[in-house]
């Protein structure tokens, strides 16, 4: 109901502010606020406004229940408790004044939007309904003296009728096209857990059409097997009482789509009374990218971390090591030529020179570099790649196939990185078939988003990675391999190379069935200069 008037009744001053500012956003008129029972009386009597949002719990002898019932028993006008107490007391008392919605704080601005028009629409409904009615009787006896005029009186009757109708028709569609441009989706069910109401959002969110889910019980739909008899629980306290753990609260909480799948979501429950029985509204968010880019920030986050303490520890190392390496070519100077204190001091050196290795490598991988790209065909890279590998493979009993598409458009990158990339997938697939098997590399043209890419996978029929390492392959320092050879940098680089070319990198695979490992580039034309943090 456009600039409908609205007293706000709350004694405490912060919350009494903030939904002033909260409902003028929402295009509401405020009369003023109250803070007592009895203040609130003589301002609905003074400025005679369209709704009123009451605390139960008021400061002075008054308390909100009391307040409503005289309001409502002189004025008529639609009440809404607001309160932060669930008594099983305090709400018989509040039946009796016949509110119009009841909301728990805390509660989201939408909540309270929606619970405002739903009761706005209900007492305009019921107020012109009763005038309907009023109508009817007066001409009733009307016509019980002038016969005569009955038709005519039908007539206009009818003419009434459909034009109340009519306006309730024109309410009914406004509401639907609020809430069907809702990006989040609004579901209501009635007293009987069934949904009575399934906007667009609802629709493209859980994959089920409006017809498919009205009349149909919520539990059975898109709450996860797991958490249904807890649902069905806490329904049953709630069709009662209008109360439950998760009634004016947000949550992020599991839901099942019509494929299947399990997405996380966040749940904003309010309830409202009509025709004396509570029913539920539910405002849904998928919030699926948000806790991807939540991963992807987190990834990132320990990343940095680790490439800060790393490069501070470099320096502390090779200081020391400089000066053992210099002990060690000093004895060596001192000591019998074949002796055993000789082969003694040449493999302590040479445990130097591979621990200086290990610490130049990871200080090349946190330094932030600079490189230039230029346009590649990715599928002569590849050529390039493995005919320099392919007799190493066959030797090894592992049968390499292409599957390159033609036309490919050349892609910006640098190529001595994307080798760098490519030969580590090549390298890992192979040391996964120790016994032999397949190696595929494949590369498409792709489009997402509008944007077009290649995209590269590299496929292999070995041992596979087991569910839970998949999500840390790309971590610094992580290997599935038993036996360490290097530091764990391969994947975590080969990570960053591609992240750096405006890329994506992942994994696909089950223990004992292989892996495939699968890289969008995108296609650009304009040479520029790129870093790898």
């Amino acid at each position: 109901m456009t600039n409908a008037k609205i007293l706000i009744v709350e004694d405490e001053y912060v919350i009494r502010e903030s939904l002033e500012i909260t409902l003028k956003e929402r295009g509401y008129s405020i009369e003023g606020g109250a803070s007592s029972g009895e203040e609130a009386i003589q301002k609905a009597l003074k400025v005679r406004p369209d709704l009123v949002l009451m605390d139960i719990v008021l400061e002075g002898d008054m308390d909100g229940v009391e307040a409503a019932k005289q309001i409502h028993e002189v004025l008529g006008i639609p009440i809404i408790f607001l309160t932060g107490y669930a008594d099983p007391k305090l709400l018989e008392r509040a039946k009796i004044t016949d509110p119009y919605g009841y909301i728990l704080k805390p509660f989201t601005a939408k909540e309270l939007h929606v619970t405002i028009e739903m009761a706005l629409y209900k007492h305009k409904t019921e107020r012109k309904l009763k005038e309907l009615n009023e109508i009817l009787e007066q001409r009733i006896v009307e016509r019980t003296a002038e016969l005569e005029m009955v038709n005519g009186e039908l007539i206009r009757e009818n003419e009434e009728r459909r034009l109340v109708e009519r306006t309730l028709r024109e309410s009914e569609e406004k509401f639907r096209k609020i809430s069907d441009t809702a990006n989040d989706a609004i579901i209501m069910l009635d007293n009987d857990g069934k949904i009575s109401y399934w906007n667009k959002s609802a629709e493209k969110i859980f994959g089920y059409s409006r017809d498919e889910t009205v009349g149909e019980k919520i539990s059975k739909l898109i709450i996860p097997e797991k958490f249904r008899e807890k649902h069905l629980e806490g329904f049953e306290r709630f069709k009662e009482t209008g109360v439950g753990i998760l009634i004016g609260k947000a949550v992020e909480v599991a839901a099942i789509r019509r494929d299947g799948s399990e997405i996380p979501i966040e749940l904003s429950l309010s309830a409202v009374k009509i025709d004396d029985k509570w029913n539920a509204i539910g405002i849904v968010r998928d919030i699926i990218e948000r806790k991807q880019m939540e991963k992807e920030f987190m990834k990132l986050q320990k990343m940095a971390s680790i490439k800060r303490l790393t490069s501070g520890l470099f320096h502390e190392i090779l200081n020391p090591l400089n000066i053992i390496s210099s002990h060690v070519q000093l004895l060596l100077m001192d000591v019998d030529n074949g002796s055993m204190a000789e082969k003694d001091l040449n493999s302590i050196r040479e445990e130097i020179c591979r621990i200086e290795k290990l610490t130049k490598d990871l200080m090349v991988f946190t330094e932030e570099e600079e490189f230039v790209t230029d346009e590649v065909q990715i599928n002569s890279l590849l050529e390039n790649i493995t005919s320099s590998v392919e007799s190493d493979m066959k030797s090894r009993k592992i049968k390499l196939i292409k599957r390159f598409e033609e036309g490919l458009p050349g892609i910006m990158v640098n190529s001595d990185k994307l080798r760098d990339v490519f030969l580590d997938l090549i390298t890992n697939a192979c040391n996964a078939m120790p016994e032999g098997g397949t190696v595929t590399i494949s590369t498409q043209g792709q489009e997402h988003g509008g944007r077009p890419l290649v995209r590269i996978k590299f496929t292999d029929t070995g041992c596979g990675i087991e569910k839970e390492n998949i999500d840390k392959l790309f971590e610094i320092f992580f290997s599935t391999k038993k036996e360490v050879t290097g530091v764990g940098l391969g994947l975590s680089e080969s990570y960053e190379i591609i992240k750096s070319h405006g890329g994506t990198i992942s994994v696909e695979s089950e223990a004992g069935k292989g892996a495939t490992v699968t890289i969008d580039l995108p296609i650009e034309r304009k040479k520029k200069r790129v870093s790898v943090d």
